[in-house]
This record gives C-alpha cells, structure tokens and sequence, in this order.
C-alpha cells in the first residue's frame, strides 16, 4: 500500500507543477505596440482576396463570366470576414460596451487555423456551388476554389502579423 502511495504523491506533485507552470494574464492588459489594428487591415486584405481569388476561379470557368465570379466570391468573403468578428465580439461583450472598445482591447488577430476552417467551410461550398455550372472541369474547380482560400488566408494572416503588433 506505501509504494502506491509514494506513485500517487509522485503523480501529484508533478500534475500540480505542471499545471503552475502555465501563464495566466488574469488582471494585465494587451497593448498594441503599432497603430494599425487587424480590423483596420481588412479593406487590403479584402481586395487582396478578392482579387487572387477571382483571378484564379477565373482560368477555370467559361469566358464572359466574370461578374457572376466576383459576386459570388465578393459574397463568400463578407460571411468569412464577419463570422470571426461577431463572434469574437459576441464573446467580448462581457468585458466591452462597443466594438470599437473590443477592436482597441485585446489580440483581436482574426486568421489563424480555425478561421482557415471556416473560411475553407463556408467560401468553397458557396463559390464551387454557384460556380460549377459554369466550370471547364468541376474536380480542378473545386481544387481551385480551396488552394486559393488557403492562399488568401495564409496570406492575410501574414499581414496582420506584420503590421499589427502587440504584447501582454
């Protein structure tokens, strides 16, 4: 019985050493170290995405289609622009009154591996779906649709980074 109580002291000291290890920021604030903010990026990165991504779908739907392309990809991106932000703010509103309060507060960076995976969930059904009627081959299309949302994305992560800094 002495052996199992030596394992079990031994497993909860190292569980509890462990776990005091991990940083909390309870009662610090972020500070952004530059003037620009993730949210003030966002027409660039807008017409940045706008852009590559119409360019690309573009090689693989028929000629004279352009318009239908870029409303269709215009509307895929304002869903994957605004979910992150409402949904960060909606989770903020504890803590801030406005949303410029939630811009100004904390590390509101939007493009990381979950805002790929919605962007990759809502952008690429709603193109590829109005798109196919449309495309020179379906399968290449919907490769298309996907390689530049993730083109994009890693893209506009890159420039939040460079351009929005800030620390605990």
């Amino acid at each position: 019985m002495q052996k199992y109580r030596n394992g079990s002291c031994l497993l909860m000291s190292l569980i509890l050493a462990f776990s005091l290890v991990l940083t909390a920021f309870a009662n610090s604030s972020w500070v952004w170290l530059t003037d620009a903010r993730p949210f003030y990026i966002l027409p660039v990165a807008v017409l940045l995405t706008i852009g590559i991504e119409t360019l690309m779908i573009s090689k693989q739907i028929e000629e004279g289609r352009i318009f239908k392309i870029i409303f269709f990809v215009l509307f895929a991106n304002l869903i994957s622009f605004l979910i992150p932000y409402l949904l960060e703010y909606n989770q903020a509103k504890m803590i801030v009154d406005t949303f410029e309060q939630y811009l100004n507060k904390g590390p509101t960076y939007m493009i990381g591996f979950f805002y790929l995976l919605l962007t990759l969930i809502s952008e690429v059904p709603i193109v590829y779906n109005a798109l196919k009627k449309n495309a020179k081959d379906t399968s290449k299309l919907f490769k298309i649709v996907a390689i530049s949302n993730i083109i994009t994305t890693i893209a506009v992560a890159v420039l939040e980074r460079v351009f929005c800094r800030g620390r605990w």
